[in-house]
């Protein structure tokens, strides 16, 4: 979970005590940086659906500047989303 949330391809922790330790290069060479715009785009779209009152289980249009291709299928996923539209600013349809 660390690893995912830090965009770190390679992680390696210790837990002998009750500390934990992580070790791992956390430079740009050792990062998702696409994945890492794809989970902040996310998390924009939840903040925005929270505000426009959609329901949970609502299906919804997201448009928005950009996002990685790569992520669209993800980015649907996570947000209920059936479509994702190219406009100037981040805007959810009902």
């Amino acid at each position: 979970m660390v690893k995912d949330e830090t965009n770190v391809y390679k992680l390696k922790y210790t837990g002998k005590t009750k500390e934990f330790k992580i070790f791992g290069d956390t430079s740009a060479r050792n990062q998702d940086l696409v994945a890492g715009q794809a989970r902040e785009i996310i998390r924009k779209i939840q903040q925005a659906r929270k505000e426009a009152n959609c329901k949970l289980d609502q299906l919804v249009t997201v448009k928005l500047p950009s996002w990685p291709k790569e992520f669209e299928v993800e980015i649907k996923h996570q947000t209920l989303a059936k479509r994702l539209a190219k406009a100037e600013k981040l805007e959810i349809v009902k």
